[in-house]
């Protein structure tokens, strides 16, 4: 969901297992631009049998295909811009949560540059009330402009780490994969942070009171609560490590600090 330049589609190609994605993008200029000017970043991405473009709102093509995905990914959304709130409602989420084969992973990434910490709560206790088991993943290790990405369908002590190690050494086998943080089972865990913690305290964002867009769009307008980053976002994602690292193999915690070393 979301396609810009296609980067992130063309990421998800590369993955050997891969069948067909679907790749979801609202504005047809967006579109038209990534297949004319971005070819070279994107690795031709448009010329791949396997993807599927789709010049759609995202939330009906997900509302149309029940059981459909292995994997769901919901790419950067701006919250203050008409609309896009609308992607992380409570209804979004359950039509996400259908689309979902059994076993299925649903993964929102966050620009925290870009949500203060009540507008990240809410979409935190939101994504909780459809996804209860859940766990938290790290896009980078920037303190100022950092990505967290919540994972639906898992919690830690739900993850597979033999089946993931399979997984990175077939990566392994794809010469136009090089980054190791995918390539090998110790870069996998430091980037997972731990389970997800709910905010209970928070609004929930619904398409009836757009608690999201409002509160992003009054905001927008002055800065008056600032973005969740720096300091705040570190003593956030810390105290999720700390609690996490009992849980995680005993091999791999050494490379799970690692992860928050670096951030």
């Amino acid at each position: 969901m979301g396609v810009a330049t296609g980067g992130t589609v063309a990421g998800a190609a590369l993955h050997p297992d891969i069948e067909r994605i679907d790749a979801i993008e609202l504005s047809p200029l967006v579109l038209k631009f990534a297949e004319k000017y971005f070819g070279s970043y994107n690795r031709n991405i448009f010329q791949d049998p396997k993807v599927h473009f789709y010049q759609e709102d995202a939330r009906w093509i997900i509302s149309s295909h029940p059981k459909t995905y292995d994997v769901v990914v919901g790419d950067l959304f701006l919250p203050w811009r008409t609309g896009e709130g609308r992607l992380f409602s409570s209804e979004h989420f359950q039509a996400v949560r259908r689309t979902l084969k059994p076993g299925g992973l649903y993964c929102q990434w966050l620009p925290l540059f870009q949500l203060t910490r009540p507008q990240f709560d809410s979409i935190v206790h939101t994504f909780k009330q459809v996804f209860p088991e859940a766990c938290l993943v790290r896009g980078d290790f920037y303190g100022g402009m950092p990505i967290l990405g919540l994972v639906g369908g898992r919690t830690v002590n739900q993850l597979n780490w033999p089946q993931i190690q399979k997984a990175c050494a077939r990566l392994q086998q794809n010469e136009k994969i090089n980054d190791p943080l995918v390539r090998h089972v110790e870069g996998v865990a430091m980037m997972i942070i731990g389970d997800l913690p709910d905010v209970p305290t928070a609004p929930v964002n619904t398409l009836a009171n757009a608690w999201l867009e409002w509160d992003a769009g009054k905001n927008i307008l002055g800065m008056k609560t600032p973005w969740f980053t720096g300091v705040p976002c570190a003593e956030y994602v810390r105290d999720i490590h700390r609690t996490a690292k009992a849980l995680m193999p005993k091999q791999l915690q050494s490379a799970h600090d690692a992860g928050q070393f670096f951030f």
